[in-house]
């Protein structure tokens, strides 16, 4: 998955995270407004913006893993996706498919040491769909953001060609005034020009105050004080520059309706949080007054400015009405307002800034590369493998083998235990416990397994029957599971939600299991190591399939001359030593080479007689 792919769906689940705030804050916003005041609600709305903006998370494991269950989003995972995860097999049915065996091996693939590795990937349908929805987010997100760049530039571009008037002195004290009052100590430009019909502040590092032409001479000292003071408010508190967070929010999380929501409140909310804190810094505070000069502004408008990167006295006549409300009942900030707001925006930074602590990787490997070997010394390679020895007879000794049923499915003698309740089934060669199945007498009822290291025998016999119904083969159906052209190649995957679920499957559940794929062919027998046991797939018919191969290459070796048995023979893989220095490495690379090239020269000149014998041989090895 590229870089691409990857940061469009952490947007995506970002955004999904970060919707529930913005939900729950519009909910509680009315009653916060009235609770906390304005500011609290609008540095709620800033830390959901960078939220937004930023990804990066601080671990915290308190209280996350039920939010980060009830928060998250499933999204299709960047990591590699295994075969047995990629199976469609369905847990409700865990019907195995009817695939073919495993290919017998020639004795030449037998020298061989070289070994490759599969490339591994997800569904490409899915992927595809990913890499265009990643594409087009991209394109939104370059777009919008250019759009407000090429806006801003274009108002700077206007202002300088308009050109602008000069400025009547009681304009200029009036905002050296106001600065000295908020405690700014640079006084912003003041720029008079026919583009803006009311009072606006622009530039984030060059501020400048937007006065239309004519507009102190249409309000009183009074009013022109305050509308001044809410210009520099919105310069104290550095309003251009917060909107710029949420305008960026909405860039990169344009698809999300409730970001959009979240920017055109928060809008409002500054507004008023702007009137509040021009209420709390003034000298003297004086409500109705403040209120009396917004509707003075409002009456000498002709329409709203809507200027882009800017900030206006007025900018919505239908908001006027609440900010009015808002500041006939303003109140001075309490301690206890002041304790909820500050509660509020520890647990909104707590949800929106913290997620659960991710484990750590089970190994080194990194994307695209295969992992560094650490070698191990002799003596510890002793001692591991006498670790695992001693761990295995432990677990051998104290486990409860029962034999339960013997059948003969398909002419092969097959017997049901039970090791520690669990259902194994097992055929002649099949692994029990540390043991192997050398004997399946069906006529005594018994098996008999010996140990691979000291040649200990036991014995099992069928004390506690099961009633098992071993499923029936026709020599039809035995034939058509032998025969590559009807099956596909390779051994049966076993269902991922199998393997999930088996530790708790109880154990009626697991025979059947183990009998369904039994009747499509396959042994699914139980690997047990010094870890939990682990499910596996065998061909029923391995000796017919062994048998049919060998028979038929020597049919084929038969049709060959003398020459052409020794060309042939002498074109098998040779080995390659992956641990050979690098030159000798590449001798036995050039020999391989060689041979292939001759056994590719016997089977371009075969007769149509030898070509059918062989690909018959090859046929018959497919699994």
């Amino acid at each position: 998955m590229t870089g691409l792919e990857q940061a469009f769906l952490e947007c995506l689940a970002l955004s999904w995270r970060v919707g529930w705030l913005i939900l729950s804050l519009l909910v509680l916003r009315l009653p916060l407004l009235r609770l906390t005041g304005p500011r609290w609600c609008f540095a709620l709305w800033l830390l959901v913006a960078g939220a937004l903006v930023v990804p990066i998370r601080a671990p915290l494991s308190i209280f996350r893993p039920g939010l980060d269950r009830f928060f998250s989003l499933p999204v299709p995972s960047a990591e590699p996706v295994t075969p047995s995860q990629s199976s469609t097999s369905s847990a409700a049915t865990l019907a195995p498919a009817v695939e073919a065996p495993a290919r017998a091996e020639s004795p030449a693939d037998e020298s061989s040491d070289v070994v490759s590795l599969p490339a591994v990937d997800g569904n490409p349908s899915q992927n595809a769909w990913i890499s265009g929805l990643a594409l087009f987010w991209l394109v939104g997100t370059i777009g919008l953001v250019g759009l407000r760049l090429m806006a801003a530039a274009r108002l700077h571009r206007r202002l300088a060609r308009s050109g602008t008037a000069p400025a009547d002195a009681a304009l200029v004290a009036a905002v050296a005034s106001g600065c000295e009052e908020l405690g700014l100590r640079t006084v912003p430009a003041i720029v008079i020009t026919p583009l803006v019909t009311s009072p606006a502040l622009c530039g984030i590092l060059r501020p400048r105050l937007l006065f239309p032409v004519g507009f102190a001479a249409q309000l009183s000292p009074d009013e022109l004080r305050w509308v001044i003071l809410h210009e520099l408010a919105h310069l104290r508190r550095r309003d251009l520059l917060s909107h710029s967070l949420l305008q960026l929010a909405c860039a990169i999380h344009w698809f999300n309706p409730l970001v959009w929501v979240a920017a055109r409140l928060a809008r409002q909310d500054g507004e008023m949080a702007c009137d509040d804190f021009v209420l709390r810094h003034a000298r003297p505070t004086d409500p109705a007054a403040y209120g009396r000069a917004l509707l003075s502004v409002l009456g000498a408008l002709r329409a709203p400015s809507r200027l882009p990167a800017t900030l206006g006295i007025v900018e919505n006549k239908r908001q006027l009405l609440t900010r009015i409300t808002m500041i006939s009942s303003h109140r001075p900030p309490t301690l206890r307002r002041t304790l909820t707001g500050a509660v509020l925006l520890s647990l909104f930074a707590l949800i929106g800034y913290t997620e659960e602590p991710k484990a750590a990787p089970a190994g080194p490997a990194t994307a695209g590369k295969v992992p560094a070997v650490t070698r191990m010394t002799d003596a510890e390679m002793h001692a591991y493998h006498q670790a695992q020895i001693v761990e295995r007879d432990r677990w051998a000794a104290s486990a409860k083998v029962v034999l339960r049923a013997i059948g003969t499915p398909g002419g092969v003698p097959v017997a049901l235990f039970d090791v520690n309740d669990e259902p194994w089934l097992v055929k002649q060669g099949s692994d029990l416990v540390t043991s192997s199945v050398t004997t399946i007498d069906v006529q005594n009822a018994r098996v008999i397994t010996t140990s691979p290291r000291n040649q200990a025998q036991r014995t099992y016999d069928l004390t506690e029957p099961r009633a098992v119904k071993f499923p029936d083969f026709t020599p039809q159906h035995i034939e058509s599971l032998l025969s590559p052209n009807n099956q596909e190649k390779g051994r049966p995957r076993i269902p991922y939600e199998v393997t999930q679920a088996w530790g708790v499957i109880n154990r009626d559940g697991k025979e059947a299991i183990l009998l369904n794929y039994l009747r499509s062919g396959y042994l699914l027998g139980i690997h047990t190591g010094t870890q939990a046991p682990s499910l596996t797939t065998g061909f029923l018919f391995d000796r017919q399939l062994t048998q049919r191969f060998r028979e038929r290459y020597n049919a084929f070796a038969a049709s060959l001359n003398a020459e052409q048995r020794e060309a042939f023979a002498g074109g098998t893989q040779a080995v390659i030593r992956l641990d050979a220095p690098a030159e000798q490495r590449r001798d036995s690379a050039a020999r391989a080479k060689a041979q292939m090239e001759k056994r590719d020269a016997v089977i371009a000149a075969l007769t149509p007689e030898q070509r059918k014998l062989y690909d018959a041989w090859i046929g018959s090895g497919q699994r």
